[in-house]
């Protein structure tokens, strides 16, 4: 229910022009693929980008938003984290990876140059 919910507001957004991130596990080829087939009927641009990042520092920002003690829109935990490390697919389909390790301003410098590069191999 969760990914057909994204998918559809994923498909309303660019059926009315509107550009957006999608942020989620996404551990199936299969979803992701339907994201690009979303957004091949749109002729909008798809980057798939697989955030990595060192287990510690996953489990350290865990902690830390267990102590701010406040609800949040995301539910993942340890726990989480384990089921999807063993559920995660490779993916075939063509992206970059990024390491949440790095400077942010890194990060997103080579997410928009490939984002760019793929708009003008699109035209």
């Amino acid at each position: 229910m969760v990914y057909d919910t994204i998918y559809y507001v994923l498909y309303t957004l660019l059926k009315h022009g509107v550009g957006c991130v999608l942020d989620g596990t996404f551990y199936q080829d299969k979803l992701r693929s339907k994201v690009g087939r979303i957004c091949a009927r749109f002729d909008a641009t798809f980057l798939l980008v697989i955030v990595k990042a060192p287990e510690d520092l996953i489990r350290k920002r865990f902690e830390e938003r267990a102590k701010r003690n406040r609800r949040t829109l995301s539910d993942a935990d340890i726990k989480v984290l384990e089921k999807y490390k063993e559920l995660f697919e490779p993916t075939n389909l063509s992206h970059i990876e990024v390491d949440m390790a790095e400077d942010h301003y890194k990060t997103l410098e080579m997410i928009g140059n490939a984002i760019t590069e793929r708009r003008s191999t699109n035209t």
